[in-house]
């Protein structure tokens, strides 16, 4: 366990030394922590009326639409900047 504690320490520092340099504020991560939190709560409050494991297949199957999208749209930009 100690490990994986200083490997995420490594890893948020680095995060921490990097978002100012590409323009995010330091804040960023607590942002992100206070949204996936906000996600997780909207989770367990729907689990009361649809069944938890059901409600995760149709967020996994919107995600699997939404990245074959992206990559077929990215493959066609791709394609159209080879042919010029």
């Amino acid at each position: 366990m100690d490990l994986i504690n200083w490997i995420l320490e490594r890893i948020v520092g680095l995060l921490d030394a990097l978002l100012p340099a590409i323009g995010l504020s330091p804040e960023f991560l607590a942002n992100v922590d206070s949204a996936m939190t906000i996600i997780i709560d909207l989770l367990n409050t729907a689990g009361y009326f649809i069944p938890l494991d059901v409600l995760l297949m149709c967020f996994m199957v919107m995600i699997a639409v939404d990245n074959a999208t992206l990559l077929l749209r990215l493959g066609q930009w791709v394609i159209k900047l080879i042919r010029g």
